[in-house]
Formats: C-alpha cells, structure tokens, sequence
C-alpha cells in the first residue's frame, strides 16, 4: 500500500542511506510512522518519503483495543493504525509498522516538488 512519511531533508537523507530507524515512543509506541495523507506527513516535515508498505498482521486502534495502542507487537501484530476521525481524533489515518523491512521508498517530494529520485529495483 502506498503511504507518506515525512521528515527533514537531512534525515531523508540518512533514510535512503540506512534505512528506516524505528522510533522508540510515540501515540502508537515504537516503530516507524506512515500515514495515507500525505497532509499529515507534510506535519512533520518539508522532506515527503512515498513508501510502499506491506503492513502484514495489522490492527486497527478502536474502542475495542485501546489498551493495545503502545504495546501491540508483543501480541503478534505487525503494524497498526487508527482511522482518520476514529476513536483517537486523528485528523488523518496514520499507521506504526514494527519492522522498517516492510517499508520502501518510492520516491521523495522536496517542498511540494515530487521528484523520482531512483527506481523502486534500486532500492533494498
């Protein structure tokens, strides 16, 4: 699926260099952070990465599972997100994927200015 992530130019850099590190804290706990609107990445970011992601064994945070909105992985599960408008107030779907192996740039947007920077065979 295809999804946004968006970062300082210096750390996109680092990104396509080393891969993605997954951060250790955040609303939906440890992992690397995507979202399906790219006005959402823009937040956290004039760099935009375009990934695709194979999310695997996903869970969707809702009233049901909450409890597991920080601590999901141990439980079996590879990634999870939260609807835009659901239970936590996102504004735009976002989604934490465990395991930055499941993610791949695509291509990379600078201010506004989507450029394909390789070709997805490129890239590991």
């Amino acid at each position: 699926m295809t999804m946004y992530h968006g970062t300082s130019s210096t750390q996109a850099e680092s990104i396509l260099a080393n891969g993605f590190k997954p951060s250790t804290v955040g609303l939906l706990g440890a992992g690397v952070y995507v979202s399906a609107d790219v006005d959402k990445a823009k937040c956290h970011g004039l760099t935009v990465l375009t990934v695709e992601v194979t999310p695997g064994k996903s869970l969707m945070i809702d009233s049901t599972n909450l409890p597991l909105s920080r601590c999901w992985a141990p439980h079996g599960y590879d990634s999870v997100w939260i609807p835009a408008g659901g239970l936590i107030c996102a504004e735009h779907t976002e989604m934490c994927v465990a395991d930055p192996g499941r993610i791949r740039v695509v291509s990379m947007s600078v201010q506004g200015d989507m450029r394909d920077i390789f070709t997805a065979d490129a890239v590991q």
